[in-house]
């Protein structure tokens, strides 16, 4: 065999063993990161290009230091629970939400501590926080169907109920661009309608949007600012540059959207990226056009993070992390 074919062999076989369990190389831009387990990965985030936490099934913690190059499990305390969003305002205070729990750190996650978020029936899917202080985790209730809307302004030693102005819809994801300006989407279990709500008050009140999209459920929501924001959910990207006050649906760049995105998240009002099943699209003109990055069928995405226009990572079943120091190019 000539070297020259024995070298490009070599360096093929070396791709293929990196990475974590269940996790393969993400294409162009992607590698994969080891993970150190297979439980489902439901949510990331990123203080800054070295600290991150990924949270998933079984109460799952996985945290790095150093970009991810290595995660480390950090005790959660919560083995029965699933956990589906994570936030950190800075590289030690955080929280992360799941099924009737929300757990907070501020050491990094060093130790992660129980906060009492009111009734155990609430599904948590997802949590934001503007600051160290003020927070919010939306979801819905188990028994009910009611949805959620839950606030602090102390870091969550105390959570308080928000009227959301609705009661029959599933919030999944929350964003705010600072202590006033927020917004929330979700859906109707029974109908499949989508809903966005907002909040220019902390979320003293919060008003419905209309999307534009009656029948898709949205799943995300990510915004660069208090005018700049995304939706994603069903073959769905909706984006706004006034707040919210109109919405309207972006091309994904493939002909017959037919996956599910699942998060969004953009670096500022240009760079953004948004994941899915089996799917990576990214934008450098905030949405006016998005391109496939990846289209691998095996990585089931669920979350995902930037710390800026360069360093992300996305997280997914079976323990998928992937990762990009250059926007996913």
């Amino acid at each position: 065999m000539p070297l020259a074919m024995a070298l490009i062999l070599a360096g093929l076989a070396l791709t293929l063993l990196a990475g974590g369990c269940g996790s393969s190389s993400g294409g162009a831009g992607w590698k994969a990161q080891r993970s150190g387990t297979d439980a489902d990965l439901h949510g990331v985030a990123f203080a800054n290009a070295s600290d991150g936490w990924a949270v998933g099934s079984n109460g799952n913690i996985l945290a790095t230091t150093d970009g991810g190059a290595t995660w480390r499990a950090q005790r959660s305390g919560t083995p029965a629970s699933s956990l589906w969003g994570v936030a950190f305002a800075n590289a030690s205070d955080g929280w992360a939400v799941g099924d009737g729990i929300i757990l907070a750190t501020t050491n990094g996650g060093a130790t992660w501590k129980a906060q009492n978020p009111g009734a155990t029936a609430d599904y948590l899917h997802d949590v934001a926080f503007a600051n160290a202080s003020d927070g919010w985790a939306v979801g819905d209730n188990a028994r009910t169907g009611a949805s959620i809307i839950l606030a602090t302004t102390n870091g969550g030693a105390t959570w308080k109920a928000q009227s959301p102005g609705t009661a029959a819809f599933s919030l999944w994801g929350v964003a705010f661009a600072n202590a006033s300006d927020g917004w929330a989407v979700g859906d109707n279990a029974r109908t499949g309608a989508s809903i966005i709500l907002a909040t220019t008050n902390g979320g003293a009140t919060w008003k419905a949007q209309s999307s534009g999209k009656t029948a898709s459920s949205l799943w995300d929501v990510a915004f660069a600012n208090a005018s700049d924001g995304w939706a994603v959910g069903n073959r769905t990207i909706l984006a706004t540059t006034n707040g919210g006050s109109t919405w309207k649906a972006q091309k994904s760049g493939v002909a017959a959207l037919t996956l599910s995105l699942w998060d969004v998240a953009f670096a500022n009002a240009s760079d953004g990226w948004a994941v899915g099943d089996g799917i990576i699209f990214a934008t450098t003109n905030g949405g006016a056009t998005w391109k496939a990055q990846s289209s691998r069928k095996t990585d089931e995405l669920r979350g995902v993070a930037f710390a800026n226009a360069s360093d992300g990572w996305a997280v997914g079943t079976s323990g998928t992390i992937l990762a990009t120091a250059d926007g996913g190019n």
